[in-house]
């Protein structure tokens, strides 16, 4: 069993484990984790005792690779294991959380060009009109910081992610707007895991 199947196993026969868990663990993007899981992205050598530290498991490594230290590595990824997606295409999730099953794949926007873990999701509700409705493709970069009132995804400290419009930020907090009626809303730094800027729509 390849090292990104034997994670993947693990975490979907194990109570209490997650990919959103592990993304946390390792200190990923949970859209990172995902493509990790299914073999689209290399796991490298020092993360692999910080994987296995989340599942409280050791990797066993195959008889038919014993000796081959690439196993580990590559993290079992291969030309031939691996499925081929062109570069130019990103995945989507169902809903904003950018993690569980991929449920598309679609070209990437201009601005994700060089994000190597830019992704896309749909809307799934109506929490965001008359912003976006469901249904909706939204484009994420996660690396890029948004700007003056640019919508942006919001990841809170307690895993929700959401979206809303960037008002600034002070030393204490930042400064939001809520994308259905306007509202203000705040958060402290302390609460924000992550800002990404929404660079398109679809």
């Amino acid at each position: 069993m390849k090292l990104y199947e034997w994670i993947r196993d693990t975490i979907k026969t194990t109570p209490g484990l997650t990919q959103k868990g592990l993304a946390e663990a390792v200190g990923m993007n949970p859209a990172t984790v995902n493509r990790m899981l299914y073999g689209r992205r290399h796991i490298r050598a020092e993360e692999v005792p910080l994987i296995e530290n989340y599942l409280g498991a050791k990797y066993g490594m195959p008889a038919e690779h014993d000796g081959d230290v690439a196993q580990i590595q590559d993290s079992g990824f291969t030309a031939q294991s691996a499925p081929t997606v062109p570069q130019n295409l990103i995945p989507v999730y169902h809903g904003a959380t950018g993690e569980g099953d991929i449920v598309d794949w679609v070209e990437r926007h201009p601005m994700q060009k060089s994000c190597k873990d830019a992704y896309a999701f749909y809307v799934v509700s109506g929490a965001y009109e008359p912003r976006y409705y469901s249904g909706e493709l939204v484009y994420i970069h996660p690396g890029k910081p948004p700007a003056m009132a640019q919508d942006c995804l919001v990841r809170r400290a307690d895993g929700t992610e959401s979206l809303y419009r960037y008002m600034g930020q002070s030393v204490q907090e930042v400064m939001l707007s809520n994308l259905q009626n306007g509202a203000a809303v705040t958060f402290p730094h302390t609460e924000i895991r992550a800002l990404s800027a929404v660079v398109g729509r679809g």
